[in-house]
């Protein structure tokens, strides 16, 4: 959790919200563009991964525009005083960091669901923090 806030401590309020964006966004258009390749497998029998691989690159597209915007606004679009090794560096922590966030999220959400299963299902109990590989199996002692 240090390391979590050291990290906000380091990056503005702005590439916070920006990196929360290409979350957001990269759900939100990953959704037709799934629904457009199990038409297309279906349709040509093709796999639906010649569509899907582009989902890998919307953060990093995102973040590079994002970037690429911020930094013109900072160097008044004079393409001579714009740092690219600056655009480029910020697009990397900011696509790095938004597909991090979103595979932790991911996964709490996942732990979550897994657990209200197991509790709906009874294999533990709704108090219960740990259960024990007998428990599962069903043979307490």
């Amino acid at each position: 959790m240090s390391e979590f806030m050291e990290w906000l401590g380091e990056h503005s309020f702005i590439e916070v919200a920006v990196i929360a964006a290409v979350i957001l966004l990269t759900q939100l258009l990953k959704w037709p563009i799934k629904v457009a390749a199990v038409r297309y497998e279906q349709k040509t029998g093709i796999s639906k991964s010649r569509i899907t691989w582009v989902i890998s690159f919307l953060p990093l597209i995102m973040c590079f525009c994002y970037s690429l915007v911020a930094c013109g606004i900072q160097a008044g679009w004079d393409t001579d005083t714009m740092s690219w090794v600056n655009i480029i560096k910020q697009t990397v922590v900011l696509s790095s960091a938004s597909v991090g966030f979103y595979e932790v999220i991911k996964k709490v959400i996942e732990a979550a669901i897994s657990k209200e299963v197991a509790v709906k299902s009874g294999v533990i109990s709704n108090d219960k923090e740990f259960v024990t590989l007998e428990e599962v199996n069903g043979s307490k002692k």
